[in-house]
């Protein structure tokens, strides 16, 4: 069961649309408008709310381009074509 779930999110994440559509998402998520919405003063463990947003958002991303690196190496050893 865990493992036909595991399959297809690799799947579906070797797909180039939602390679695309996490692109985009991640451009908007780094862009001016979030890092401004983001930009007051709070200090949340002694980091300003900003620096905390980009050290979470640079490793999420991180952490997906990861997981898409590894679905696209999985489907092309299974010989499934994108």
């Amino acid at each position: 069961m865990l493992r036909n779930l595991i399959r297809k999110i690799l799947i579906c994440l070797s797909n180039r649309e939602t390679q695309f559509i996490l692109f985009i998402l991640s451009v908007i998520l780094l862009n001016y408008p979030f890092i401004k919405v983001v930009s007051y003063t709070f200090i949340i463990l002694k980091l300003p709310f900003i620096n905390l947003y980009l050290l979470i958002a640079w490793i999420v991303y991180i952490i997906t381009v990861f997981i898409i690196v590894k679905a696209i190496n999985k489907s092309d050893s299974n010989g499934v074509n994108i």
